[in-house]
């Protein structure tokens, strides 16, 4: 059963999390509408080849040549009508905010007179992207304060003013929008998981548990605070190799020491380090700016709730399996780690591998001088870091 769980940490998830916000503003002079969409959501997008470098961004050369393709489906999937008459916006430019993380589209509607009655219809990502994908609605100066509602595969239309009766679509909260987002990104982040998976191998009872959990929560809300609010940030092509080398030091170390290993030691440091992976999926997502305290609470919390949906029942059926299954899943851990650690490692693995290689090659040659000795080290170290480089 522990194998199974491992083996589902490494299911491949086909979409991440997803989530555009879109603001209505309502005026005398006109209807504006501001669109944030999510750079991994449009690169979902079949048909679109929009990230060619890999890097999980995007940037203004790499969406010019596909913009008047992208523009047509952005602007045909929205049905919008202001009292009586039919909108289509017209995006006429864009901008790469957010470090390349998000797309900005802006469209405005002139208008004689406030309108009273917006009514949204939007079919965006939901069949032929991500099924996944929620949009989250703000709209201002129809009511005394600004109304928010969530569009989803299951709910794509609104009419606002929003009715708050219970007959009628009723205002959402940012707290439980951003709580589900948290839930569903521990629970879909096979790394995350497995490093509380490695750590069981060093907690002997519930005292333990509790104990590591709890300094790994306090750890990763700190940093994920920190990163979030733009106050301290640390490089993604540093945290993801980290936190797979995390795994496999865990595990090393709670497999030599065994239930002595003071669990909640490497829970707090490492932690540190984890909390900006759930701050890079957070920007990722986006973050209202006049919400930013109740989305980030909500979407920690979220993060807490899936971490003890998971870690719980994997302590019972840690406690109740045999050491042959303990011993196949603390394998296939370090193989699944090593794995994502190669693939996230960047230059880290060439220059390790350099140094490792100077190391070891300084090592097996000796002292002794002979002819060629300075010019075949100098072949052999570059060979390692030409061997890291076709990982």
């Amino acid at each position: 059963m522990l194998t199974g769980i491992c083996l589902a940490l490494l299911a491949h998830f086909s979409h991440p999390l997803s989530l555009s916000r879109l603001a209505l503003t309502a005026e005398e002079t006109g209807l504006t509408l501001t669109w944030h969409v999510q750079a991994l959501t449009l690169m979902e997008l079949p048909n679109f080849t929009l990230d060619l470098n890999h890097d999980e961004s995007l940037s203004q050369a790499e969406v010019l040549p596909h913009w008047q393709k992208l523009r047509l489906y952005l602007e045909s999937r929205f049905f919008l009508r202001a009292d009586d008459m039919d909108w289509t916006p017209t995006f006429d430019t864009f901008e790469i905010t957010e470090g390349g993380k998000e797309l900005l589209v802006r469209a405005t509607l002139p208008w004689g007179q406030l309108p009273e009655v917006l009514a949204l219809t939007t079919d965006h990502f939901f069949a032929d992207g991500n099924p996944s994908h929620r949009m989250h609605v703000r709209v201002t100066g129809l009511t005394p304060e600004p109304q928010l509602y969530l569009l989803s595969q299951d709910i794509r239309s609104a009419i606002f003013p929003l009715e708050n009766s219970s007959g009628g679509a009723e205002p959402h909260s940012i707290f439980p929008t951003y709580l589900q987002l948290g839930f569903e990104h521990v629970l879909l982040g096979w790394d995350h998981l497995a490093f509380l998976l490695a750590l069981l191998f060093g907690i002997a009872g519930g005292k333990a548990l509790f104990g590591a959990v709890t300094a790994f929560t306090l750890a990763h809300s700190i940093t994920l605070s920190l990163a979030a609010l733009q106050i301290f940030l640390l490089p993604r092509s540093l945290v993801e190799p980290i936190i797979a080398a995390s795994i496999l030091l865990v595990l090393w170390w709670h497999l030599y020491k065994g239930t002595n290993a003071k669990a909640w030691k490497p829970a707090f440091g490492f932690g540190l380090i984890h909390g900006f992976g759930f701050a890079g999926a957070l920007q990722g997502i986006g973050m209202p700016k006049d919400a930013l305290t109740s989305s980030l609470l909500g979407f920690n919390v979220g993060v807490e709730a899936g971490q003890l949906a998971f870690v719980l029942p994997a302590f019972f059926l840690f406690r109740v399996s045999g050491k042959a299954v303990r011993s196949a899943a603390a394998l296939f851990l370090a193989a699944a780690a090593f794995h994502f650690m190669i693939q996230t490692a960047g230059w880290w693995l060439p220059v390790t591998l350099t140094i490792l290689g100077y190391l070891c090659f300084r090592r097996l040659l000796g002292s002794r001088p002979y002819p060629m000795k300075g010019t075949l080290q100098s072949w052999l170290i570059l060979g390692c870091y030409w061997v890291g480089t076709q990982f």
